[in-house]
């Protein structure tokens, strides 16, 4: 049985993107690196200050999910770079995960079948 997908939603994230980082696994824990945890807590922070209430958040019980996700980030003056430094696939990591923490959407991010991920830098004037 195949089950649908689901309708298309678009949010905005104004938190400059970050990559997920590999976690240290001790016998005192798990730990991960200062860029992750702070990225985590901004966007828990995001949400608790008005994002829960001002999107239509489409929570998806156990229903396949294609994704769309692009990554906008800010331009060091001095770099040369033409696209942003960082793996595409570990930010797209730690958003998710983020998402799925949330429970806003998904219920686990295992239901996402398709995963179409951009990144780029800011263009003047955008934010």
């Amino acid at each position: 049985m195949t089950l649908p997908l689901t309708s298309k939603f678009s949010v905005f994230v104004p938190i400059e993107p970050r990559p997920a980082s590999r976690p240290n696994v001790s016998r005192y824990g798990v730990r991960y690196s200062k860029n992750h945890t702070e990225y985590q807590q901004r966007f828990k922070a995001w949400l608790k200050d008005g994002a829960q209430t001002t999107f239509d958040w489409p929570y998806i019980e156990k229903r396949l999910c294609s994704v769309t996700v692009e990554f906008v980030s800010t331009k060091a003056r001095t770099s040369k770079l033409t696209t942003p430094p960082y793996d595409i696939d570990n930010a797209s990591k730690l958003i998710l995960d983020c998402i799925t923490t949330a429970g806003l959407i998904w219920y686990d991010d295992k239901t996402i079948v398709h995963l179409d991920a951009r990144k780029r830098f800011a263009k003047d004037g955008e934010t």
